[in-house]
């Protein structure tokens, strides 16, 4: 209840409010698939790959057996590394899940999934998918949030220490994240092991929607705008065919469940797509 009281108050405008239940939730040290909201602190980190760590990926998803075109077209959006600054915000530690999105539908704001299974009891703890952008979109702003920037997204992820991935540097190992068709589909949220600021699943279970358009080069582009200054609260293209998503799903290998990994997408709903809600600070 003090979660929903905490997005009803962000929903009304009162952030003070929200982030005082917000915490007050956070306190009681609620089960893992409980979700809580996590307070981000603001901070400068490098965001996305170095050149040499984009060659690296590339050349393993060459000998994977992939060609030369898709390894190069799926990881030389992470290039090049730049530092970005954003202010502080509120995280939902969890992704949505299929018993939060009913709440929506059931409050006659959100549309259901396409799915044959969201509103079954054996589901619930889920997160949602077959959501699209837009269905995503209108169920962060029912809770009086919003979806994460891109810069949002991986500076949860990675932190401000330049992790490669939520837990550390170590590789991807089944008793860390759900991956690489280890389960066979999705899992309840928060079933392993917390990453950086406390967030679950981070890499693997689903992709997660983000507000930003998708460009390869939208990088670079940062890059040769701010010059060696940090660019401040980016918020991504102002047009575009498709957004982006961030941090691999149940299907994905270890290279794609990276913090920095960033994909493109239609803005339709799939099975190995849900996301999670950022509620800005004050």
């Amino acid at each position: 209840m003090l979660v929903q009281q905490g997005e009803e108050m962000a929903r009304q405008g009162d952030r003070a409010g929200a982030a005082a239940k917000f915490q007050t939730a956070l306190d009681l040290s609620p089960p893992s698939d409980t979700p809580v909201y996590v307070w981000i602190e603001g901070s400068e980190f490098l965001m996305g790959s170095t050149l040499e760590q984009v060659r690296q990926v590339v050349q393993q998803c060459q000998w994977d057996g992939n060609s030369d075109r898709d390894c190069e077209s799926w990881y030389g959006g992470e290039e090049p590394i730049h530092p970005v600054k954003v202010e502080g915000y509120w995280m939902q530690r969890t992704e949505v899940t299929n018993e939060q999105y009913k709440r929506c539908v059931d409050a006659g704001a959100c549309t259901p999934p396409a799915s044959m299974f969201w509103d079954k009891l054996r589901s619930a703890k889920l997160p949602v998918t077959f959501v699209d952008w837009g269905q995503a979109t209108t169920y962060a702003a029912w809770v009086g949030g919003r979806l994460p920037t891109e810069a949002e997204w991986e500076m949860a992820c990675r932190s401000s220490d330049g992790r490669i991935y939520p837990w550390g540097d170590e590789p991807p190992a089944s008793e860390l994240l759900n991956y690489g068709y280890e389960v066979g589909g999705t899992t309840d949220v928060g079933s392993y092991p917390s990453g950086a600021h406390g967030l679950y699943d981070m890499a693997g279970n689903v992709w997660e929607w983000t507000a930003d358009w998708y460009a390869d080069d939208y990088y670079r582009q940062l890059a040769d705008a701010n010059g060696d200054a940090a660019a401040v609260n980016p918020t991504g293209l102002e047009t575009g065919d498709n957004r982006t998503l961030r941090g691999g799903s149940w299907y994905d290998s270890d290279d794609v469940v990276r913090c920095a990994v960033r994909v493109w997408y239609p803005r339709y709903g799939d099975v190995g797509i849900g996301f999670r809600v950022v509620s800005p600070g004050f």
